[in-house]
């Protein structure tokens, strides 16, 4: 992980942590094995918050960091079902304009790592990556395209259809979980999330890139454009 992207995820990291002592929480920033429970032993976390019988394990990563990251997966499957416990994924973008987009087989290996977690029964975690798979299949077509890839989620939803890379049924899919996942991504209260907010952003993460595997330009406009 490069520099920039370290300092970038420190900093949010230490803002979420004067925003939550602010709301009454008793915070540690990167724990000490001390403070770290016995079922997270071998891992730091970048914040533990407490506040009477709620307790919340918080991880801060980078959108491009996430689909290669092992802890925070860990991490969240051995805090997944723990009384009084949960977990949070701060997901913070970082693509500079003119980035580059990840390549096909990164974006295959996110779309893998999301069903894995949903076949696991990590539904929430699976959905925080099942959107930064969607996303990134988003902007690896909207790249080969050559059409402008915004760095907002909304904004790169609103440009894939635009472009016809976007069917408005998997639009609509998409946003209708979109707020289960800003909620689950801050800390907030949200709804159950259940299969049917996960598995069709998969498919549709999984159906652009095999639009792109046999030729984007025919597939992605008369297949998708609604």
């Amino acid at each position: 992980m490069n520099t920039a992207r370290l300092a970038q995820e420190h900093d949010r990291i230490l803002a979420l942590a004067e925003q939550y002592r602010g709301q009454g929480y008793r915070v540690a920033v990167e724990p000490s094995p001390d403070e770290v429970p016995g079922f997270l032993a071998g891992y730091q976390p970048d914040l533990i918050v407490s506040r009477g019988g709620e307790r919340t394990v918080v991880e801060v990563k980078s959108r491009r960091s996430l689909p290669a990251d092992a802890q925070a997966r860990e991490i969240a499957r051995r805090v997944e079902g723990r009384p009084g416990w949960r977990f949070e994924l701060v997901i913070i973008g970082d693509e500079p304009a003119g980035a580059m987009p990840p390549s096909e087989p990164q974006v295959r290996n996110a779309v893998a790592e999301a069903r894995r977690l949903l076949e696991a029964g990590f539904v929430s975690p699976a959905l925080l990556s099942a959107w930064a798979a969607l996303e990134a299949s988003l902007r690896l077509a909207l790249h080969t395209e050559g059409g402008p890839v915004p760095s907002a989620s909304r904004s790169l939803l609103t440009r894939a259809v635009e472009e016809g890379v976007l069917s408005r049924e998997d639009y609509r899919a998409a946003t209708e979980s979109f707020g289960l996942r800003s909620a689950l991504a801050h800390g907030l209260q949200s709804d159950p999330v259940d299969e049917a907010h996960v598995a069709p952003l998969l498919d549709t993460a999984s159906r652009l890139l095999d639009d792109l595997a046999t030729g984007p330009h025919d597939s992605l406009h008369s297949d998708h454009r609604s």
